[in-house]
C-alpha cells in the first residue's frame, strides 16, 4: 500500500503518461510512467494521461491527483485497487477529443473518484465512462452524446445533464443541489435514449427538469427506485412538458411539484407492458396560471398518496383513454385556484380512475371515464369558481362515463356540471349548492339514493 506524501510545500506541477511498461501494473511502478517517476504519491504533483498505452492500470494507494485525462488515443481503460485504494482529483477527470467517434469506449473505474472542483465532463458519443465503486462530485455538468454510470455510494452536488448525454444510476446517488435533465424540443428530435436511468437506485436528491418556455419532452427509465426525495419541473405560463417513462417500469416520486402543463407517457414496446408512476407523500403540483395540468396518457398508470400527507394541488387533472389513475387517499386535490378558491378540475377524458374508498374534491367531473370505488368512495363538486370561457378551462362540463361499482356524487360548488351517460353505481347521488343537470342519456337506476339539500337539479330525462 502506498503512503501518500503531504509534505506542506507546494509541488511544482507536471505531467506524467501511463506508458504500461512496468512488470505489474501498478501506479507505484516507475516504469509504467513517461517519464519514469518515483514521486506519484506526492499530493498535487502530476497531471496523469492515459493514451494508447495499455488497457488497464492497479490503483494501489490513496492517489491525489491535480487530474486525469482519458486521451483520445485510448481504446478504453480499467482502474483497478484494492482496500484503501482511491483516486482523489483536484481538477477533476477528464475527457481529449476522440478523432473517430463511432468507436466505443468504455473508461471504468474500480476505485473511489473524489472530483474536488466544478466539473463539466464531456463524454463523447460511444464512450461509457463508469464509477463502478462510487465517489464525490462537486458540481458536474455532463455533457456529449455518451453515456455515464455511476454505482455505490455517490455524491453529486449540483447535475446537470446535457441534451443527448445518458446518467445511469445503480446504488445511491446524493448529494446537494439539483439533478437537472435536459429537455429535446418537442417535434423536433425523436427521444431514442433516456436522459435518466434508475436501476434498482435510491434517488436521494432533487430532480429537475430546467425551467423552459415552449413545449419540451424528457426520457426517463426507472426500475423501481426508493427514496426519490423530490421531482420538480417548472415551465413558463402556458409551456408543456411531457415526460417519458419506460414502460414496463415503476417510477417512484416522494415528492413532486410542477407548474404549467405536465403529460406523464409511456415509451418503449407496447409489449413491454405499462409504466407505473406513483407519487408518495406530500406530493403536489403547484399551479402558476389557470392553465396548468397534469395529464396522464395511455399505458400510464398513476397512484397517487401512499399517506395521509399527500397534498397534490393541481389546475386540471386529466386522464387519457388507456390511462388510470389510483386514489389511496382522501382529498388529494386542494385549493388549486387561490385567487377562485377553484378545486382541481377532473377532465377525464377516458382510461379508469380508481376511488378505493376515498373522498376526492374537485371542481368540475369532465369526461367519459369510468370512475371505480369501493364503500364510501365519492367524488364532491366543492367550491367551484364559476366557469371560464379562456383557453384551457372547461365551460359546461359534462361526464358521460360510468360512475361505477359504490361511487358517490355530490354536488356542492357554485357550478353547472351535467351528468349525461350509463352509471351502474349503488352509491348516493346528492345536491347540496350549484346545480346538478341530469341530461337526456343519464342513467342512476342503480343509485341507493338521489337526495336533494340545497342547490338546483335538472333532470331532463333518466332511467
Amino acid at each position: 500500500k502506498v503512503r501518500v506524501n503531504e509534505s506542506t510545500t507546494p509541488p511544482t506541477v507536471e505531467t506524467a503518461t501511463w506508458n504500461a511498461e512496468g512488470s505489474e501494473g501498478l501506479f507505484s511502478e516507475s516504469a509504467n510512467w513517461n517519464p519514469d517517476t518515483t514521486e506519484m504519491s506526492w499530493a498535487g504533483k502530476y497531471r496523469t494521461v492515459f493514451a494508447a498505452k495499455g488497457s488497464g492500470a492497479v490503483v494501489d494507494g490513496a492517489y491525489n491527483l491535480v487530474d486525469l485525462t482519458l486521451g483520445a488515443e485510448s481504446a478504453g481503460f480499467v482502474f483497478a485497487g484494492g482496500e484503501g485504494a482511491s483516486l482523489t482529483l483536484a481538477e477533476g477527470l477528464k475527457m481529449a477529443e476522440k478523432p473517430d467517434v463511432t468507436v466505443e469506449r468504455t473508461f471504468t473505474f474500480n476505485v473511489p473518484v473524489t472530483n474536488s472542483a466544478d466539473l463539466t465532463l464531456s463524454i463523447a458519443s460511444n464512450d461509457t465512462v463508469v464509477c463502478a465503486a462510487g465517489g464525490s462530485f462537486k458540481a458536474l455538468t455532463i455533457a456529449g452524446k455518451g453515456r455515464m454510470e455511476v454505482a455505490g455510494e455517490t455524491a453529486m452536488d449540483g447535475t446537470t445533464l446535457v441534451s443527448n448525454t445518458v446518467l445511469a444510476v445503480s446504488g445511491t446517488l446524493s448529494g446537494s443541489g439539483n439533478l437537472t435533465l435536459p429537455f429535446i424540443g418537442y417535434g423536433q428530435t425523436a427521444i431514442t435514449s433516456p436522459a435518466l436511468e434508475l436501476n434498482e437506485a435510491t434517488l436521494k436528491k432533487t430532480l429537475k427538469l430546467s425551467d423552459i418556455s415552449t413545449e419540451c419532452k424528457c426520457h426517463i427509465r426507472s426500475s423501481a427506485p426508493v427514496g426519490t426525495t423530490n421531482y420538480i419541473a417548472t415551465a413558463s405560463d402556458g409551456a408543456s412538458m411531457h415526460t417519458y417513462f419506460e414502460r414496463g417500469r415503476t417510477f417512484v416520486i416522494d415528492s413532486w411539484s410542477m407548474s404549467g402543463k405536465h403529460e406523464f407517457l409511456p415509451i418503449g414496446n407496447a409489449n413491454d407492458g405499462r409504466v407505473t408512476v406513483v407519487l408518495t407523500w406530500a406530493s403536489q403540483s403547484v399551479r402558476s396560471s389557470p392553465d396548468g395540468h397534469l395529464t396522464i396518457s395511455s399505458g400510464v398508470d398513476l397512484i397517487l398518496g401512499q399517506t395521509s400527507q399527500t397534498n397534490m394541488k393541481s389546475n386540471k387533472l386529466v386522464v387519457n383513454s388507456g390511462g388510470s389513475v389510483t386514489f389511496t387517499t382522501d382529498d388529494a386535490f386542494v385549493e388549486s385556484y387561490a385567487r377562485g378558491d377553484r378545486q382541481a378540475a377532473f377532465k377525464l377524458t377516458g382510461g379508469d380512475v380508481y376511488m378505493g374508498g376515498t373522498h376526492q374534491n374537485c371542481s368540475i367531473l369532465n369526461g367519459a371515464a369510468t370512475v371505480h370505488g369501493e364503500m364510501g368512495s365519492e367524488i364532491e363538486m366543492l367550491y367551484g369558481a364559476p366557469a371560464r370561457t379562456t383557453s384551457g378551462n372547461d365551460v359546461d362540463p359534462t361526464f358521460t362515463g360510468n360512475l361505477a361499482e359504490h361511487v358517490s356524487l355530490t354536488m356542492n360548488g357554485l357550478l353547472t356540471n351535467t351528468v349525461n351517460g350509463v352509471s351502474s353505481t349503488d352509491g348516493k347521488i346528492a345536491v347540496k349548492a350549484g346545480t346538478l343537470v341530469l341530461g337526456v342519456k343519464a342513467s342512476l337506476k342503480n343509485a341507493s339514493e338521489v337526495k336533494v339539500e340545497g342547490g338546483v337539479l335538472v333532470v331532463n330525462a333518466m332511467d
